[in-house]
């Protein structure tokens, strides 16, 4: 009965560091697991910085095998009507080409097909599913359309950006640099 006291704890430990090793890293170091992306979004991380009372929220949640990820993007208080928003791969301060496009307007006839519609005109919550297929680059800066693993390694690096246009600020009313939320850095 002693000897199960030891060996039942001893069995459970390594059970869980083998267990964890699996789900936090795989062979090539790189981790593997749901992460959670975060943005806040205001004028004054536009490039050029925009005055405005608008504000807004990114949230995504990256699947487990790293072929998709959930988003949700809130926005409120525009200037004046929202026409579309992307994510752009590019760092803080900078602009940059569109990775994916996140919602359009009837506005907008160059959005992909099957990108949702932003919804409320000055405040509203758009959701969907991002994935290889709608990755569009920019091939200008490296990011090839449907490369979803480039986009994740710039998702990782904190080198993306999300940002809603309106029609005032066609160039973009709010922007905020996409964060890992569970916990990196």
């Amino acid at each position: 009965m002693k000897s199960l006291r030891i060996v039942l704890p001893a069995a459970a430990v390594l059970l869980a560091a083998i267990l964890g090793s699996q789900v936090l890293v795989e062979a090539d170091g790189k981790r593997r697991r749901s992460r959670s992306l975060r943005a806040t979004l205001e004028g004054f991380q536009e490039t050029p910085a925009v005055s405005t009372s608008a504000s807004g929220r990114f949230r995504a949640r990256l699947s487990y095998d790293d072929s998709f990820f959930e988003y949700e993007l809130r926005y409120r208080d525009l200037e004046s009507d929202i026409t579309q928003a992307h994510i752009h791969f590019a760092q803080k301060g900078v602009s940059g080409g569109i990775s994916v496009w996140l919602c359009t307007t009837a506005a907008i006839t160059t959005a992909p097909a099957g990108t949702p519609d932003c919804g409320g005109p000055r405040s509203g919550i758009v959701t969907g599913i991002i994935a290889a297929a709608q990755v569009l680059g920019p091939g200008t800066q490296g990011i090839s359309a449907g490369d979803f693993e480039a986009l994740l390694d710039a998702l990782r690096e904190d080198v993306t950006y999300a940002n809603v246009h309106s029609a005032t600020f066609g160039a973009g009313e709010i922007r905020g640099q996409i964060r890992d939320s569970d916990g990196r850095d």
